[in-house]
């Protein structure tokens, strides 16, 4: 039970780290709009998709 307990811990970080993130595009887009080149907005996407795709996170001295 612990392990099943973990697991959705686990998946409940992720899916909260990439909507924080994703939130952040969506925000910042309209205002770096003309600044950013088209590449970069779907860079920042494709960092999005990874956390979602790449069910692992990095250890970091900073935690939420």
């Amino acid at each position: 039970m612990e392990a099943l307990t973990n697991f959705f811990l686990s998946l409940f970080k992720i899916s909260l780290t990439a909507g924080i993130t994703a939130g952040i595009i969506l925000l910042v887009r309209p205002l770096a709009a003309k600044k950013l080149p088209r590449r970069a907005i779907y860079a920042l996407w494709a960092i999005v998709l990874l956390r979602l795709v790449l069910p692992f996170s990095l250890p970091s001295p900073v935690s939420i």
